[in-house]
């Protein structure tokens, strides 16, 4: 993510977050950024955190963020299958609710 921070820095990329967030708006149609979630080890989960709180922050300045405490880093490995990104249904359910409550202090509605 550190790299990816970098690309935060590209006017090129800033100019087409601007564009997405505008063209959304024009439309009526609320866009979000989330991070998806990943396993980490233990040992480096406070600073893969850390890392990717500051990418969120960096993407906050054009598109609306849903946060939550993992920040995209899970320490408990059970709730993944095959790879750090494949969740089980067990990881599934959880991530859903997590998005959902990241998700209730915005409005809406139908018109």
């Amino acid at each position: 993510f550190k790299a990816m921070r970098h690309w935060l820095d590209d006017r090129v990329v800033q100019e087409d977050l601007r564009k997405l967030a505008e063209y959304a708006e024009e439309r009526g149609v609320m866009i979000f950024f989330t991070l998806p979630w990943e396993s980490f080890r233990s040992e480096v989960l406070v600073a893969q955190r850390d890392e990717h709180s500051a990418y969120l922050d960096g993407i906050a300045e054009h598109l609306p963020v849903l946060r939550d405490e993992m920040m995209g880093a899970v320490g408990d490995n059970s709730l993944f299958l095959d790879t750090g990104y494949h969740m089980t249904e067990e990881g599934g359910r959880l991530r859903t609710r997590v998005l959902a409550e990241a998700l209730k202090p915005f409005s809406f509605k139908e018109e």
